[in-house]
C-alpha cells in the first residue's frame, strides 16, 4: 500500500503496473483514503462534548433571522399564539435541526432535531423521540424569544449545548457516521468524475481502479486546505486529479 501511495503522488504514470489489482485491494487502499481524508473531522468531533465554536457561531448568526419571534417560555412552559403553531420555526446547522414547535420532517431535517415543545426540550435522533427535558433543567425557566441580546442568545445557545452533552455518545456516534458518508460521497464523486471525463478507451471498471489510486493526490491537497485554511489548495487538487489521471492513462498506451 506505502508503494501505491508514494507512485499515487509522485510518479502517476507508474500506475500502470497496480492495473490488474483485485477489487479487495482497490477498496482496501480507497478506505485508508477515506479515513485518511476524515479523521481531522473526526477529532475535531470527538474532542467536543457538544456544539463546536463553528456551530455556535453558525446558531449566534442565525438566530434573529432563524428562531426569534413573539414567543416565550414562561414558569417551563412554552407561551406562543395559536396562529403561528402552524409556521415552520426552524434553523438548520449540518445535522442538527433545531426549531419551535412545528419543523419539517423530511429524512434531511431527522438525523438530530432538537425541538422547543410546549413543556421543554426533546431531543430526537431518526425520528425516534429519545428524551424530553424541562425548560428548568436547561436553565430556560422564563425566556423570551424575541430578546436579541447577545447574552439572551448565548443562554438559548447554552440550552441545546446542555442537551448535546447529555446525549455525547448518541450525537458523537451519528455525527461521525455524517463525516465518513459525506466524505465518502465527495470521494467517489470526484473518482468518477475523473473516469468520466477520460476518453481514454480502457473499459471503466479498469479506469475506476486507476482513478482511486490517483485520488490520492486530491486528498492529500484537502488536508492542505484544511490545515491552512486556504481553498485554493482544493481546486489545485482538482485540477492535479485530472493531470495525474491523463499521465497515468497515457502510460498504458504504450503498453
Amino acid at each position: 500500500m506505502y508503494q501505491r501511495f508514494k507512485q499515487s503522488l509522485f510518479a502517476p504514470t507508474q500506475l500502470f503496473q497496480y492495473i490488474k489489482d483485485s477489487w479487495t485491494c482497490v477498496w482496501v487502499y480507497f478506505f485508508l483514503l477515506l479515513v485518511l481524508a476524515s479523521l481531522p473531522f473526526l477529532m475535531v468531533r470527538f474532542a467536543t462534548n457538544g456544539l463546536t465554536d463553528l456551530e455556535k457561531m453558525l446558531i449566534k448568526e442565525s438566530f434573529n433571522e432563524n428562531i426569534s419571534g413573539n414567543y416565550k417560555i414562561e414558569d417551563g412552559n412554552l407561551i406562543i399564539d395559536q396562529s403561528m403553531m402552524s409556521q415552520e420555526v426552524y434553523l438548520k446547522i449540518d445535522s442538527y435541526t433545531i426549531g419551535i414547535i412545528n419543523t419539517p420532517d423530511s429524512p434531511e431535517y431527522n438525523m438530530i432535531r432538537i425541538i422547543f415543545v410546549k413543556d421543554g426540550i426533546r431531543f430526537s435522533v431518526a425520528g425516534v423521540d429519545s428524551t424530553l427535558y424541562s425548560y428548568e433543567s436547561m436553565n430556560l425557566l422564563n425566556y423570551d424569544f424575541s430578546d436579541y441580546s447577545s447574552s439572551n442568545i448565548d443562554k438559548f445557545i447554552g440550552a441545546i449545548d446542555k442537551v448535546l452533552i447529555i446525549n455525547k455518545e448518541v450525537n458523537q456516534t451519528v455525527q461521525s457516521l455524517v463525516i465518513i458518508t459525506s466524505t465518502m460521497i465527495e470521494l467517489l464523486f470526484f473518482i468518477l468524475l475523473t473516469v468520466i471525463f477520460s476518453r481514454h478507451p480502457l473499459p471503466f471498471k479498469l479506469k475506476f481502479k486507476v482513478a482511486v489510486y490517483v485520488s490520492t493526490i486530491y486528498v492529500l491537497l484537502s488536508l492542505f486546505a484544511l490545515f491552512t485554511n486556504n481553498g485554493i489548495f482544493i481546486f489545485a487538487g482538482i485540477i492535479l486529479l485530472m493531470v495525474y489521471m491523463r499521465k497515468a492513462l497515457s502510460k498504458i498506451t504504450l503498453l
